[in-house]
């Protein structure tokens, strides 16, 4: 295969588990590569007999010897004073050290027995990038480290510490390229059988896609207990305004009570009123007939005297 000058040939088998692409989809990408720049030209894609067999081949996925407790073995990665204490050098989700490479969604691209391999015997592959140099200086100190980068003057290199370190070259009495990982390789003896299983049950779930220490599961079920929660708050809101609605309602309804009250005492103090008033008039209208009645009656006699006196001169005459 072609490798760019500088990398190993270090790229996973795409056609395998548990990147997995088909025949087509190898195709795809090959087709979108030659149009950043190129010529497309799908007569040219021959694809390897072993991409067409893999397709063919029915294997069952592999097992470890018993299943491990991702949680547990969250726990063993992130503590830097148990016995694995991977995130001292690894990172994963932008939490950990940087020595090593990042270990995000490594079980996306890296089959379980390259990353069981990558546990127990680090040496046999050694990520381009993350290859170690060991430093003589003049005064015989040994440095080794992971190479940063060289100018000039100095070189850099990163320490299992997380250190960097600048060397000037006028100290480097020897600089060489080591076929050693700087990762421990202990890791079989240091840790028990659980505690390897649980810390590669959490490794195989860093693919990118699940939850960091858990199952897409979990985020469902936690996005609907909040969705849950939300509901009940809308609810208790609508609630309340309910309430707030039926008691304006109530206040609404003795306001109205009360203002019917006002406008019966007022009707009963009107009618009361006007028949005082009626009752009044009458009895004025009353009293007005008895009093003309009376005067009418004393100008009748008054009449009748004057009449009998002339009578009575008259006789006399």
């Amino acid at each position: 295969a072609f490798v760019v000058e500088g990398f190993k040939n270090e790229m996973p088998y795409v056609y395998k588990s548990p990147i997995g692409l088909t025949p087509d989809e190898v195709k795809a990408v090959i087709l979108y590569l030659q149009s950043q720049g190129g010529e497309v030209d799908v007569a040219q894609i021959k694809l390897p007999d072993v991409i067409l067999a893999s397709q063919k081949e029915e294997s069952e996925p592999w097992q470890p010897y018993f299943a491990g407790d991702p949680e547990n073995g969250m726990e063993l990665f992130f503590d830097e004073e148990s016995n694995a204490g991977c995130a001292r050098c690894h990172t994963v989700a932008e939490k950990g050290g940087k020595v090593g490479p990042e270990l995000t969604t490594v079980s996306g691209t890296r089959s379980p027995q390259y990353i069981v391999e990558s546990v127990l015997t680090p040496s046999a592959v050694i990520a381009s990038g993350y290859e170690s140099i060991l430093i003589i200086t003049n005064d015989e100190r040994y440095l080794t480290g992971i190479k940063k980068g060289e100018d000039e003057l100095s070189v850099s290199m990163m320490l299992d510490t997380g250190e960097v370190l600048k060397v000037s070259k006028e100290e480097i009495k020897e600089l060489a390229p080591q076929e050693t990982s700087v990762m421990p390789s202990g890791f079989a003896d240091d840790l028990t059988m659980t505690e390897f299983h649980d810390v590669l049950a959490f490794v195989l779930t860093l693919d990118g896609e699940q939850a960091i220490g858990g199952d897409a599961g979990d985020d469902e079920e936690d996005d609907e207990d909040g969705d849950e929660e939300s509901d009940d708050e809308e609810d208790d809101e609508d609630g309340d305004e309910e309430g707030d609605d039926e008691e304006d309602d109530e206040d609404g309804d003795e306001e109205g009570d009360d203002e019917e009250g006002d406008d019966e005492g007022d009707d009963e103090g009107d009618d009361e009123g006007d028949d005082e008033g009626d009752d009044e008039g009458d009895d004025e209208g009353d009293d007005d007939d008895s009093g003309a009645d009376q005067e009418n009656e004393d100008h009748s006699a008054e009449s009748d005297a004057d009449t009998e006196k002339d009578i009575s001169e008259g006789e006399e005459t």
